[in-house]
């Protein structure tokens, strides 16, 4: 909280115990649920994601446990180059949010 520079007052964080069972619950209200994984076929930035979109990334040792995996309906990658397989979650997650974020100024520009 004390490097966030003031985000964490500005959006909304909340903590859960079981992130499988949120993830099932947010589907029900017509979420994607889009994880991050080193290994995912498909490449972040490639297609649009939904406007709904649930981003989830694992944590910094193993990342995404099991069960989270099966519960996403899209895994993804960032592409790297060189000899770095992944990045740490924080820095996956901001460009993850950084291409979520294109969709939904898209949508504001011709919605």
């Amino acid at each position: 909280m004390r490097t966030s520079a003031g985000a964490i007052a500005r959006i909304p964080v909340i903590g859960v115990v079981n992130v499988a069972r949120t993830l099932g619950e947010l589907k029900e209200y017509n979420y994607w649920i889009v994880g991050l994984h080193h290994e995912a076929r498909d490449i972040l930035g490639d297609s649009p994601l939904p406007e709904r979109t649930v981003l989830v990334t694992g944590s910094e040792d193993k990342g995404l446990s099991r069960l989270t995996l099966k519960s996403c309906d899209l895994l993804l990658r960032i592409p790297m180059d060189g000899m770095t397989g992944s990045l740490n979650a924080a820095t996956a997650a901001a460009i993850g949010m950084y291409e979520w974020r294109k969709v939904v100024d898209n949508a504001d520009v011709h919605g």
